[in-house]
């Protein structure tokens, strides 16, 4: 048999010698049969079609025991005796360097998937080898061959070679970290990672004393250093040595526990430190890998997708989730399988579209797509016979059943048989505009491509009904995982709680007189919008007089679908669009080397603003969002996703002061005092928190700037000024507020405050009162806060230092002391209305020294708004001339013990920002 790999010039392609950095070539070949081995378990495939015959007129089954006897034949059979030795080498021991991550989807993948159909555990159609138990040991396969035409007995070599190869591959997992190096040589080793493990004793190390001249990069990508599970969990099945799964679920694990705090994790991370070296993500069994699974898809799901236009994938920054890059690329293309695989179903169908848009276009996928302009990204326009599109639509058209994924198949085949076929080979293209062809054909050409298409149209292969938890691997080879062997369980503790779905959906119903639920799709054409598909064209016109889009022929097709094919009364859905606009603020200064970015600064959580001076910001409709940036159905707010050409993520917040916003004059950019909610400043005397405060020290963080979060904070009592239901708080420790300076203590001057030489400031969202009953906020309620979270004029600026703390106050009156010589008063909910609790507080006369504000302290984190239906009364049962102000605070008996210990508190009102008349829900004004 002759392996060409360079089907134009019909030379054949071997590794860059010369030049060991050329990795894109180097890493890929071996230099061990790759091509051979990842072409066996094809060959294997294409035997059971249904075209055949008999197993001795089987061509590609005898080229598929052929190819098993050359490999035999060079490297041995995997035994430590005589017959272990080949033409070539005893096993693997080639001076050859070789990524990990494609020596072990290629090559211990192919190995294994083709001894499975050796041994008949993959179906192949007229083999039936001797009955044997199901997954036999090594030693059991030794001791029973299965005789192969010329002579040739089969007894497990494949699997042997297997080990071997495994084996020679373990060195990479003795990184620091247990995440694998890059490259393993598989002679010599890794002499050249000199942080190894493996070198931790120089003398009886695997280098010696002798390191290399050179080293090489520890840096490796993240899903490939991750994703070798599938394969090693089998070869430790299947030869017993359990090394190979334990190395491979630990790099696994080592990886997932450094995602951020998004669940996002980084393209590339160093091997030896752990540290993340790309920022850049996109679309990347025990109930513990289940679970990964769907919080892995619930994060994609919420910061790298897009529906604008038509569903799609971006690359984000894996901390803040903002869009990094304007392109996706033709891998990505295989994660509609995967949707399909993990039930995913119509997620999968309408990001399927996408790719199956741009192979009509370019009639092949680039490597890179700009979103952004439409055309090819930089240049990168070759695809090299890549598998991930026919994959994905392989797996959805065995999950669904419709027939339109067949005519994307179809589609595939032909330009792949157009543009790329050669007499010695199947050529890659090197630009998808041109045609021009590239002189190399990939192993997973042969592998992965060419098989997944053909299980596409063979729906009787015995693959596509068999009854057994096989799955396709990374490379496409077919693989079925022993269960492990009988004894104590291990596993990780994911602590998610996540369940897990255990059926998978129904394809969606095929609508009245139609043929495909996704040629019904109302969507089906944004996808080809978004792809440009039409460049330059009229879309007014009627592209179907055309005879050129009346035939399934065309390349255009199924996009443009023949009349006869199209119903009377076909309609598109509308497209999913966001209305965008500027705002830009003037630019007053003289400086002429001045540059909007100092006006701006990343801090945990989005951006702080603190200068206006030329400003840009990028403002967007988002329905999904409320002014407080929670959720809400159907009411269109806006959202800013740009600041002077910074990106923001979803989930980031702009930050400014109000002193900016409360002198802006501009009715696209307008203050707006929020009715509903307020923030209750406390400041507690600094000798309570020195104690549990010393060891912390963090940067100010957008929870704290928002008042959403609540850490822990220690509560004391102290003796109680006489409630009239004589209610009691007790010691403990419990979430309640954020200290306003990130747990660093604001010591204000002691000037500033006769009560507090040194205080710390806490903070805790409030809800305000509501109904005929509910007085207004009093003027002093405006404390304001400076970007490192102080209040502006220390302790002293808040107004109120003298607070009465009770119980429900449900059944009695309070002291007359309460409201003529306390200016806050603190009462528990429950036990009675809110109104009640009012009617128990003494009258007076309103005066700075008395009462001004009623704080109402519900368990939890309650945000409902207090109702006050009726008219507040005295205890006398007269209507008061001045309602007291009454907000409600969560954190239960914790609070109460807070505000016990208060030496001052403030309230200050919340504001949001108008633009248009709609709240601009990602704006903090702090």
């Amino acid at each position: 048999m002759k392996y060409v790999l360079r089907p134009v010039t019909c030379t054949p392609l071997t590794r860059d010698r010369d030049h060991p950095e050329n990795i894109g070539l180097n890493d890929v070949l071996g230099n061990y049969s790759l091509t051979l081995i990842d072409s066996l378990s094809t060959l294997a495939v294409l035997a059971s079609s249904a075209r055949t015959g008999s197993p001795r007129e089987n061509t590609a089954w005898r080229d598929f025991q052929l190819g098993v006897q050359l490999l035999v034949e060079q490297y041995g059979d995997g035994t430590e005796g005589p017959a272990g030795q080949g033409l070539r080498e005893r096993g693997f021991d080639v001076d050859s360097k070789v990524q990990v991550f494609e020596t072990v989807i290629r090559g211990v993948g192919g190995l294994l998937s083709s001894h499975l159909f050796a041994v008949g555990e993959l179906p192949v159609q007229g083999y039936r080898p001797p009955e044997r138990r199901i997954h036999p040991s090594l030693y059991e396969l030794s001791s029973s061959s299965i005789d192969w035409p010329d002579g040739f007995r089969y007894d497990g070599q494949l699997l042997r070679l297997a080990l071997d190869l495994g084996r020679r591959l373990l060195p990479a997992f003795t990184s620091p970290t247990g995440i694998p190096y890059p490259r393993v040589n598989l002679k010599y080793g890794i002499p050249f990672y000199p942080n190894s493990l493996l070198h931790a004793d120089p003398e009886h190390g695997e280098c010696g004393l002798d390191m290399p001249e050179s080293v090489e990069i520890t840096e490796t990508c993240s899903a490939g250093a991750g994703s070798l599970v599938l394969e090693l969990t089998t070869l430790s099945r299947l030869t017993g040595d359990a090394i190979f799964e334990q190395v491979a679920i630990q790099a696994f694990w080592e990886i997932w526990k450094r995602r951020t705090p998004l669940g996002l994790v980084g393209a590339g991370i160093d091997a030896d430190s752990g540290g993340w070296t790309s920022a850049i993500t996109g679309e990347t069994s025990s109930d513990s890998f289940l679970e990964i699974w769907q919080l892995a898809h619930a994060a994609i799901k919420r910061h790298v997708y897009r529906d604008r236009h038509h569903p799609h994938y971006v690359n984000v920054h894996f901390r803040t989730g903002s869009q990094v890059t304007p392109w996706v690329d033709s891998l990505s293309a295989y994660y509609s399988g995967l949707l399909t695989l993990g039930g995913e179903l119509d997620e999968a169908i309408e990001s399927n579209l996408l790719y199956t848009a741009l192979w009509s276009r370019f009639r092949a996928l680039p490597e890179r797509w700009s979103i952004a302009d439409g055309d090819v990204e930089g240049g990168l326009g070759w695809w090299p016979g890549r598998p991930e599109l026919g994959e994905s639509t392989y797996h959805l058209y065995t999950a669904t059943k419709d027939p339109w994924y067949l005519y994307v198949g179809k589609m595939i085949l032909k330009d792949i048989k157009q543009r790329c076929w050669t007499p010695c080979g199947w050529a890659g293209l090197q630009d998808v505009r041109t045609g021009q062809l590239s002189d190399r054909m990939e192993s997973f050409f042969l592998g992965e491509t060419l098989k997944y298409l053909f299980l596409l149209f063979d729906v009787d292969h015995p693959l596509n009904r068999l009854d057994a938890p096989f799955v396709m691997s990374t490379e496409g080879h077919p693989l079925i995982v022993p269960r492990p062997s009988p004894g104590p369980r291990q596993r990780h503790a994911s602590g998610t709680g996540v369940s897990s779905q255990t059926l998978c959906p129904r394809p969606p119903p095929l609508p009245p007189l139609f043929f495909s639920a996704t040629a019904a799709r109302g969507d089906l054409y944004h996808a080809a919008g978004l792809a440009r598909l039409f460049p330059g064209t009229d879309l007014s016109v009627d592209l179907h007089s055309s005879a050129e889009y009346e035939t399934p022929d065309s390349p255009l097709f199924p996009w443009t679908l023949p009349m006869t094919m199209v119903p009377s009364t076909a309609t598109c859905s509308a497209i999913t669009t966001q209305s965008d606009f500027e705002i830009q603020f003037p630019h007053t200064q003289s400086d002429i080397f001045w540059n909007p970015q100092q006006s701006i600064s990343r801090v945990n959580g989005g951006i702080f603003v603190h200068s206006l001076e030329g400003i840009k910001l990028g403002v967007r409709m988002d329905e999904t969002l409320d002014a407080l940036g929670g959720r809400t159905d159907g009411r269109g707010l806006l959202r800013i996703h740009r600041i002077s050409g910074a990106l923001l993520a979803r989930e980031e917040k702009v930050f400014m002061k109000k002193g900016l916003l409360t002198k802006l004059l501009d009715p696209n950019f307008a203050l707006v005092e929020d009715a509903t909610a307020a923030e209750l400043l406390i400041a507690v005397d600094s000798d309570h928190e020195r104690t549990r405060l010393a060891s912390q020290d963090a940067p100010l963080t957008s929870e704290q700037l928002n008042s959403t979060s609540e850490t822990p904070t220690v509560s004391t009592r102290r003796p109680d000024p006489g409630s009239g239901d004589g209610s009691r708080t007790q010691d403990g420790l419990d979430g309640v507020g954020q200290p306003l300076a990130a747990a660093v203590p604001v010591d204000a001057k002691a000037a500033s405050s006769p009560t507090a030489p040194s205080s710390h400031i806490y903070r805790l969202p409030a809800t305000t009162a509501t109904g005929i009953g509910a007085g207004p906020l009093p003027d002093a309620a405006d404390s304001e806060i400076d970007p490192n979270g102080r209040d502006e004029g220390g302790v002293g600026h808040l107004p109120w230092q003298t607070i009465y703390v009770s119980g429900e106050t449900c059944e009695r009156k309070l002291a007359d002391v309460a409201a003529t010589e306390h200016q806050v008063v603190v009462l528990r909910r429950g036990g009675c209305s809110f109104a009640r609790k009012l009617a128990n507080v003494p009258s007076f006369r309103p005066s700075g020294r008395a009462l001004q504000l009623a704080v109402v302290v519900a368990d939890g984190d309650e945000r409902v708004r207090p109702l006050l239906d009726e008219v507040q009364r005295t205890p006398a049962g007269l209507a008061r001339h001045h309602p007291i102000p009454l907000v409600l605070v969560g954190g239960g008996r914790a609070t109460v013990g807070l505000l016990e210990k208060a030496t001052a508190i403030g309230l200050r009102k919340r504001h949001y920002v108008q633009s248009q008349g709609m709240a601009v829900a990602n704006l903090v004004v702090v």
